[in-house]
């Protein structure tokens, strides 16, 4: 088995893992909010799949960088201009879903461990909660579109072009995910 096989599983088990969890975070987000509030046990649920996500971003970022280096090795992986477009726009998908964890770990789960417990129908909460619900959205689109853009054998699309589709997804992601939580919030 050679260095590139071993790359395309391990990029495999790293989109799964992260999208899966990515995925599952996300209904349970909203599953566990409905309630308007989070307990303690919701709450490392959600922390325990968010290492999950860590875990298959990571594997998308040794991988990725494994695939630059057979790239810089070997000229020939790269057949024309719209497969090094693609390329570019996986890395600055994979840069956004680094970006976004980290906005998570730091910002997101520390203002939902805050709130263990409490109603999360609070001005100040409702206040703070696009950025609550807007790195969910964005998590979702950014793993999805990295998913489909390495599967996509043979896409003919700019790197403009790409991120143009890909923002106007997350745009729409954004929106939906903000109506659907704030809507859940104000509900009661």
């Amino acid at each position: 088995m050679d260095l590139r096989i071993i790359l395309v599983i391990l990029h495999i088990i790293g989109t799964v893992l992260g999208a899966g969890a990515a995925t599952v975070t996300d209904y349970l987000v909203f599953k566990f909010s409905k309630d308007i509030k989070i307990d303690k046990d919701e709450f490392q649920i959600l922390h325990t799949i968010s290492d999950l996500i860590w875990a298959g971003l990571f594997l998308l970022l040794m991988t990725g960088l494994g695939f630059i280096y057979l790239h810089i090795t070997d000229f020939g992986n790269v057949r024309d201009a719209y497969s090094l477009d693609k390329i570019w726009a996986k890395i600055t998908i994979v840069i956004i879903l680094t970006l976004n964890g980290f906005f998570v770990h730091y910002f997101v789960l520390p203002t939902l461990k805050q709130r263990l417990g409490k109603t999360l129908a609070t001005p100040s909460f409702i206040k703070k909660s696009f950025f609550i619900f807007s790195p969910g959205a964005i998590s979702a689109v950014s793993w999805y579109s990295a998913l489909v853009l390495g599967a996509w054998r043979g896409l003919e699309a700019s790197y403009a072009e790409i991120m143009c589709g890909y923002v106007a997804l997350l745009a729409g992601a954004i929106i939906i995910s903000n109506i659907a939580g704030r809507k859940m919030l104000t509900k009661r």
